[in-house]
Formats: structure tokens, C-alpha cells, sequence
């Protein structure tokens, strides 16, 4: 009937806008209600992967990609879903996947991808095949990207050819569901038993040592020998801050600052990131700390360059464990920090960082020094400035317009679980795995505590929207969209209420068959005029009407319509 009297274009609009409202609504209904998964009656199987890596240059672990397997070295990124591996040699990747190689790959170079990360970015295309935590291990079929060219992703001297994302779904480039990601994958193909993964990075100990190692076990189990924050949104694990010390003391902003536009845990970011005003408050207290010891190595424009990560600073070693200066301020922790055994570390404070435990209670986690002051041992420029392997170290903390990262100068020396399924974020204390004797580098946990409950909720100004929000906007959209639809098509509509109207009357009157004609003008001062044929019991007609003949219920065309448009 609407293909009768051409009305599909505004079918095509009406259909088009409600199915788009629809699919959209579908899609946050979904997201808004989140997925229950049980693996319960799976064996717990424990896929332990050992960390390596260099300072700066990114954590890795070795996976298998094909049949026959093919092994390659991904990062461990929890700020991002995609995995892509290298499918050439390029500058920086010392291997690469060899598709041709592998009898379980099925390539789609018909679908393209670029993929944009805040440093660096990469082009290829999609494939699926075979994925293995190691050479005996159970395989599962993922999607992989295979990279065919990249600007500022692979790093010289990374010892690394793709990335591995374990965030949420919701983080997959370039849209949503463009790919499963991995631990989805493995999760589904019951290679591990739940998607939860835990992940222990060592960090850099001494000068002689400077590799990163630590490991990350998949499918383990949540138990409570972890301290749990939620994760309050599902993309990245972005998580509820409710306060930030340095050396005891709050910098004195409200916790919905911390968390604005949002707050998050990633291994793929190197340094902790804080947006611009918290980051002035940290780096003034810091300050603050270290001029209060007037050391001679830290002169004004020596911190000053320091802190603005400018320069390095640089120590002789003589002076790594020199004597405290006599002009010393009287503060107890100044002279906890300024003991004849002092080091670089000595010279700034410690940093606590408190995650929400649950509406009423929070739990904090320290930043010793060695975590955010970083040895430096790649710098030529350096190197060649002080020939006699004078230690220089960065600062690790930076500015950023993203919001709060804790990237993996603070998750170093902690055993931090992952649990997807229950969305939350488990932290415990690590010393087995890196083997830490310094008590100094013991990264600390401490108990929950009841939070501040006369401040405002800390997620107030960066609460995600809501479903009612985002159905209301999906609505006005749908309405928006209808309305230019009939206002283009308002002559077809006029017709629609004439026809409808008309066949109303009809089988009030109780006629047998009816046949309409529209003829539309191509004047628009002319009205369209409508022609109705019918053929009851008693007649026989066989009507010509503007080149047609109508008989029956048959129409058959005999000569093109010059003057107007006929349906």
C-alpha cells in the first residue's frame, strides 16, 4: 500500500529514525544493566605470565599468536581493548606476525582501522586466529588487528611488537563493538575460568638493575586478601578518589576534583597524571617539603627545573649519601629525612593516595619517593655531561588534561586484581613476586577507615548519564529528525490523509473494490488530483486515466505521463 502511492521515501525517514532511537535505547539498556556470567563450574586455572621491560619503555608479556604458535611480546595496557600486533618490520619492532605462516588465520583486509592513542597511533587491518598464554596451553580464537603502519607507537629498544588491552569493551576502538577483546574472548572459550586478571609490576630497584619485571595471572580468583574499590564506570577502570596527601597532609581539594572528568588505574601510562590544578597543589607541597631541607644540590632553579620536569636532577655519587646540610628545619619528619644515611629519596615526602571502600569508608595507598622520582639511565645527554656516573633522576608525576591516571609509577610493587565481571579493583601487598628486602620499597595498604561525611559525594560532577537523560535526548533526536522529515515530504503526506480519508468514506458507504489514483503536479501552486475507480458486482469499467488502463485489478502502462507525476 505505501509503495502504491510512493510514500517510501517518508516510510524510509519515519522507519530509519524510530529504528535508530530504538537500537541506540537498546544498546544503553543494556550497558545501564551490565551482564552476569558464572564459570562456576570451571576448575580454577591458573595462567601466570612472566613481566619484562625496560624503564619508560613499557611493560610486556610473551603471548602466542597462529598455528603452528608464533611468539610475540604484547603490552600489558589496561587503558585500552584493542590487540594488534605488528604485521611487518618497522622502525622499532625487532619481530612481527607472520599471517602467511599461520594455518588458523582468517584475514579481513576489507575492513580497515586506525586506531589513536593520547602518544602515537596505528593503521591496519582485521584477522582472527589462534591465542595462546604459552606454547602448552589451552588456544582460543580472538580478534586481532594486524598493524600495517604506525606513527610514534612502537618504541626504539621496546623489545615489543603489539599491544594487548584488557579494558572494558566500551574502550575498543574505533567503536564499542567493532571487536571482542581478548580476556572476553578466552573467558567465552573457557581458555580461563572468569574475566578477572591480576597484575604485579616490580619497577625499577637500583642502577645496576634496571628492568622491569613482575607477572600477571589470568582467570585467578578474588579473595579477601584483597582491599576492593568499585569501578564506577565500565571503560576504563575508573575508579572513586576521596583524597590525596603528601607527607600527611591533605592538598586541601574536594574529592570531586580529584575524580573530574574521571579518575583511573592504567599500566599502558607510564607516569601519574593529574589535571592541571591538582597537580599545581601536589608539586607546590613537594616542593615545599624538599626547600625546607636546603640541601645545597637543590638550589632554587634546581628544584624549580626538577619539579617542571625540565631537567634532570643530577647527583654526584659522592654526595648520594652526604652528610645533611647544618641549616636544617626543625620539623620532625625534616629530620626523619635528613639523617647522615640520607639519599635523593630522602630529600621529598610520601604520597597517599585513598580510594572509596563503599559509600561511608575509603582505605589509602602510599607513593614512597622511589616510586615517583625515577632513576634515569638511557640519557646520552647526560651521560656525556657527568662522565663519572653521576645519578640523575625525573620526576614521574605530570599534567595532563585526561583527568587522574595512576599509571604504572604508582600500581609498581602492588598486586592489583582486575575483576570485570564484578566490576572492582582489588589492591594487596606484593613482596614475594619482586623480591623486595628494602622496606623502603614496600608498598603499603592500609586499613579502611571511615571518610569524610559532611563533604558533598565525590562523583557529583562526573557522574556518567544516566539511562532516563540519555533516553530523553534519544527521544528529542527521533522527534527533531521526524519533523524535517514531514516538512519535505509534506505534499505526500497531505495526500496520505486524503487517501486515507477517502477509503474510509468508501467502506462506510459499502463498495466492493476501489482503486486510487494520486496525480502530483510539478506546480506547486496546483493541487494534486486524486482519481477513484470502482468495480462492484454490477459493472464491468475499463477506465483510461492519463496513459493507464485500469481493468480489473490489473494496470498496465501504455505511454509515458509528460504533465505531472503519476503512482
Amino acid at each position: 500500500l505505501l509503495y502504491t502511492i510512493k510514500f517510501e521515501l517518508i516510510y524510509g525517514w519515519m522507519a530509519g529514525a524510530l529504528y535508530f532511537f530504538y537500537c541506540l535505547s537498546a544498546v544503553f539498556v543494556l550497558a545501564e544493566s551490565g551482564k552476569s556470567h558464572q564459570n562456576g563450574a570451571l576448575e580454577d586455572q591458573k595462567n601466570v605470565k612472566t613481566v619484562y621491560g625496560e624503564p619508560e619503555l613499557g611493560y610486556y608479556i610473551e603471548i602466542f599468536l597462529g598455528t603452528p604458535p608464533q611468539p610475540l611480546n604484547v603490552v600489558v595496557d589496561t587503558g585500552s581493548a584493542n590487540f594488534a600486533v605488528a604485521g611487518s618490520l618497522t622502525a622499532g619492532v625487532d619481530d612481527f606476525y607472520d599471517s602467511s605462516k599461520s594455518g588458523s588465520y582468517i584475514g579481513k583486509k576489507d575492513r580497515g582501522i586506525s586506531v589513536h592513542y593520547s602518544n602515537g597511533s596505528w593503521e591496519g587491518y582485521y584477522a582472527t586466529d589462534t591465542f595462546k598464554l604459552c606454547e602448552t596451553c589451552e588456544s582460543g580464537i580472538v580478534d586481532v588487528s594486524v598493524i600495517t603502519s604506525s606513527s610514534n607507537f612502537f618504541v626504539y629498544r621496546g623489545l615489543w611488537q603489539g599491544i594487548l588491552g584488557l579494558g572494558y569493551q566500551a574502550l575498543m576502538q574505533p567503536s564499542p563493538h567493532s571487536s571482542v577483546p581478548v580476556l572476553d574472548s578466552l573467558t567465552k572459550s573457557h581458555v580461563i575460568p572468569q574475566p578477572l586478571f591480576s597484575v604485579t609490576l616490580c619497577g625499577q630497584r637500583d642502577r645496576d638493575t634496571p628492568d622491569l619485571h613482575g607477572a600477571v595471572e589470568f582467570g585467578g580468583s578474588a579473595d579477601a586478601s584483597y582491599t576492593y574499590t568499585d569501578v564506577v564506570k565500565e571503560w576504563y577502570y575508573q575508579i572513586e578518589l576521596t583524597d590525596l596527601t603528601v607527607d600527611g597532609k591533605s592538598i586541601g581539594l574536594h574529592c570531586s576534583e580529584l575524580n573530574n572528568p574521571l579518575a583511573f588505574i592504567d599500566t599502558g601510562t607510564t607516569n601519574i597524571v593529574f589535571p592541571t590544578g591538582i597537580h599545581d597543589k601536589v608539586l607546590a607541597e613537594i616542593g615545599q617539603f624538599a626547600a625546607n631541607l636546603k640541601r645545597p644540590e637543590l638550589s632554587n632553579d634546581t628544584l624549580s627545573n626538577f619539579l617542571s620536569r625540565s631537567e634532570y636532577l643530577c647527583v654526584p655519587p659522592s654526595n648520594q649519601n652526604a652528610s645533611p646540610s647544618t641549616n636544617q628545619s626543625s620539623s620532625s619528619s625534616t629530620n626523619q629525612n635528613t639523617s647522615p644515611s640520607s639519599s635523593v629519596f630522602d630529600w621529598f615526602p610520601e604520597l597517599h593516595v585513598f580510594f572509596a571502600a563503599n559509600a561511608t569508608h575509603h582505605f589509602a595507598v602510599n607513593i614512597p619517593p622511589q616510586q615517583y622520582i625515577r632513576q634515569n639511565t638511557t640519557s646520552i645527554k647526560y651521560e656525556k655531561k657527568f662522565p663519572d656516573k653521576t645519578f640523575c633522576y625525573g620526576l614521574a608525576i605530570e599534567a595532563g588534561s585526561i583527568g587522574t591516571i595512576l599509571g604504572s609509577s604508582f600500581l609498581e610493587r602492588l598486586n592489583v586484581l582486575h575483576d570485570k565481571e564484578n566490576k572492582r579493583v582489588g589492591f594487596r601487598e606484593d613482596t614475594t613476586t619482586c623480591n623486595v628486602t628494602d622496606p623502603v620499597y614496600v608498598k603499603k595498604v592500609f586499613e579502611v577507615t571511615p571518610r569524610n561525611q559532611s563533604a558533598a559525594p565525590c562523583l557529583t560532577s562526573n557522574k556518567p548519564p544516566t539511562l532516563s537523560l540519555t533516553l530523553t535526548l534519544l527521544i528529542y533526536i527521533s522527534l527533531f529528525l521526524l519533523l524535517i522529515a514531514a516538512f519535505f515530504q509534506r505534499k505526500r503526506l497531505l495526500a496520505l490523509f486524503r487517501y486515507c480519508k477517502s477509503q474510509g468514506a468508501f467502506w462506510r458507504r459499502g463498495g466492493g473494490t476501489k482503486y486510487s489514483y494520486m496525480m502530483n503536479s510539478d506546480d506547486e501552486d496546483e493541487e494534486d488530483e486524486e482519481y477513484i475507480l470502482r468495480d462492484d458486482e454490477e459493472a464491468e469499467n475499463e477506465v483510461t486515466l492519463a496513459g493507464y488502463t485500469a481493468k480489473s485489478s490489473r494496470l498496465q502502462l501504455h505511454e509515458e505521463v509528460e504533465d505531472g507525476e503519476i503512482s
